[in-house]
């Protein structure tokens, strides 16, 4: 949606750190939703330059990036979408407890509820661990479908997180889900951002397929925790260890998850299957 059409639309958006690929995906999604005009997009990167200058896909969206304060940008909108990268967003915490608006944060500053745990995963101490208090909804629809609707504050999940989770909640549900449990995801190169790094960018990863982060990557705890949970609320809480392996393919876009859970013999292939 244009920003000709803003005064029609339900819901006025902004979105802050828009440059990076999550940015404009997120860009394009806004800009194509019946309900929603996105009015302004701010950004410390390629300030004045249209948003068609850089993320070429885009065309006609007659928006500029722009470098002002967040609460600027809040002003007169429904949602504030951070794009931001790791350890940026929590920094800003004291300034998103001010508005009124509801935010959106994709980044993984505000998913978990153990500050010795972000700390562990994301390499520093977190600057304000009082906002990981559960003021933070994790945006998982499907589990938390009415509270992200109702919240005013939204920490939207990882990416391996979501794959994996979606794939594994049913058996969460059931209280299948116990002992070990083994995950290998492999993940194309946009997720390693729009900027070229030695080991990410596409032409040294094209037809190779390693593995990072052995059993270290920071949506392992995202991932456990909010299967913990999802067990809580249907009240089927068992014991279980996630062991994550991501892998960095030879892809452009998108992710490819497999887990392998040991069952109970008596499980048959219609039990997994409903």
């Amino acid at each position: 949606m244009r920003r000709a059409e803003a005064d029609s639309a339900r819901f006025r958006a902004a979105v802050v750190g828009g440059t990076g690929y999550g940015g404009a995906e997120l860009i394009r999604l806004l800009l194509g939703h019946p309900s929603v005009a996105l009015t302004r997009v701010s950004s410390i990167d390629s300030v004045d330059q249209t948003l068609e200058s850089v993320h070429l896909s885009l065309t006609d969206t007659g928006l500029t990036f722009e470098e002002i304060p967040l609460a600027e940008v809040a002003e007169g909108v429904d949602v504030v979408f951070l794009g931001l990268p790791h350890k940026v967003s929590s920094t800003l915490a004291p300034e998103i407890e001010k508005l009124s608006c509801k935010v959106v944060d994709l980044s993984g500053d505000f998913r978990l509820k153990d500050k010795d745990v972000y700390e562990k995963y994301y390499g520093q101490v977190h600057p304000y661990p009082g906002h990981l208090d559960g003021r933070w909804i994790f945006g998982l629809p499907e589990l938390y479908r009415e509270r992200i609707r109702a919240a005013t504050r939204v920490a939207s999940p990882g990416c391996f997180a979501t794959t994996i989770m979606t794939g594994l909640l049913p058996l969460a549900d059931a209280g299948l889900l116990k002992g070990p449990v083994q995950t290998v995801a492999s993940t194309g190169s946009s997720g390693s951002g729009a900027y070229a790094k030695a080991g990410t960018h596409h032409p040294i990863r094209a037809n190779n397929l390693k593995s990072y982060k052995q059993l270290d990557h920071q949506h392992t705890p995202e991932i456990s925790q909010i299967l913990g949970e999802a067990m809580d609320i249907a009240g089927t809480r068992t014991d279980f260890t996630l062991h994550f392996m991501p892998r960095s393919a030879p892809m452009p876009r998108g992710i490819l998850a497999t887990s392998f859970v040991r069952l109970d013999e008596s499980v048959t292939n219609d039990e997994i299957d409903k």
